[in-house]
This record gives C-alpha cells, sequence and structure tokens, in this order.
C-alpha cells in the first residue's frame, strides 16, 4: 500500500487513466468489428469506416496505438471494404469477344 501522499495520488491517477485507456481502447476494437463485419457481408457504409477511423485516431492520440499500426488496420479495413463493394454489385453481363484474327500476308524484303 502507498505510504505518502504522492504515491496515493500516483495510485489514484492511474485508476483514472487505466479506465479511460480501457474504454478507448474497446471502443476501437468494436468499430473495427463492426466495420470488418458490415465488410464481410458487403453492407459496409462511409459512416462505419468513419467511425473506425476516429476511434483509432484518439488511440493514437492517447498513445494506446501505435500510429503505424492504426494506420496498417485501417488501410486493410478500406481495402477490404473497396474489395467487397466492388465483387459482390459486379455482375453484369458481359459480350463474348471474337477471337477470329485478320491473316496479314508477310512481305518479304527487297534485295
Amino acid at each position: 500500500m502507498p505510504i505518502t501522499s504522492s504515491a496515493k495520488k500516483a495510485v489514484r491517477v492511474t485508476a483514472r487513466r487505466n479506465g479511460e485507456n480501457l474504454a478507448r481502447k474497446s471502443a476501437y476494437k468494436q468499430a473495427l468489428k463492426n466495420a470488418r463485419r458490415a465488410a464481410a457481408n458487403g453492407s459496409v457504409t462511409q459512416e462505419l469506416v468513419s467511425k473506425a477511423q476516429s476511434t483509432l485516431d484518439l488511440a493514437v492520440k492517447s498513445k494506446l496505438v501505435h500510429k503505424n499500426t492504426a494506420s496498417r488496420l485501417l488501410s486493410r479495413l478500406v481495402h477490404s471494404a473497396t474489395v467487397d463493394a466492388s465483387t459482390k454489385p459486379a455482375k453484369k453481363a458481359t459480350k463474348a469477344k471474337t477471337s477470329a484474327k485478320k491473316t496479314v500476308k508477310k512481305r518479304t524484303p527487297k534485295s
């Protein structure tokens, strides 16, 4: 147990910061999880990606997550959202191209 007043204050400050960090950490993880689920279902929205980015930025600001880690997570999320969005509704009928080639007569060099 802390004895000095500064040690007692340090315990209080640590408990408060721990609570704040835990809340921020669970918020960004939940936002990422929601966005990933939506991307897997093909129903991802700009709002979900924006929310995930916002919570990741707050986690970086409070030094819970390194900025490169946050960048990597967001990049993967955006990529999966765009890939899923572009592949799902893109099933359009395409015309079959003919592969008939024109025959060209070869020229002989003049000597």
